[in-house]
């Protein structure tokens, strides 16, 4: 639903360079907005049809870089969370999963 806000997704946003390309890796740890910084940011809004029964995962970078979205919607969160691990876990990882009764 949302997309990092660094300096590798933002030449995309601004369809400087097509979506497919690479950038080095190391630009993708650069925050261009956080909570805190001085610069005002601009949050991501939009609307969602909530259901009973659905499940959302919120979580870091650490975890959606690192596992498929069928790895993501066939795991609990302990799971994901060792799949990163054994893939090396190059960042963070965290998550908070919510159930909607």
């Amino acid at each position: 639903m949302t997309t990092d806000r660094t300096l590798g997704t933002f030449p995309r946003e601004q369809k400087q360079i097509p979506d497919d390309t690479k950038v080095l890796d190391h630009y993708n740890h650069i925050v261009t907005q956080c909570l805190g910084q001085r610069e005002i940011i601009k949050p991501d809004f939009s609307e969602q049809r909530i259901l009973s029964g659905d499940r959302y995962l919120f979580c870091t970078d650490g975890i959606s870089g690192q596992v498929s979205l069928n790895e993501k919607s066939n795991a609990t969160l302990d799971q994901l969370i060792q799949l990163v691990l054994e893939k090396g876990a190059p960042d963070n990882v965290t998550g908070v999963v919510v159930f909607v009764g």
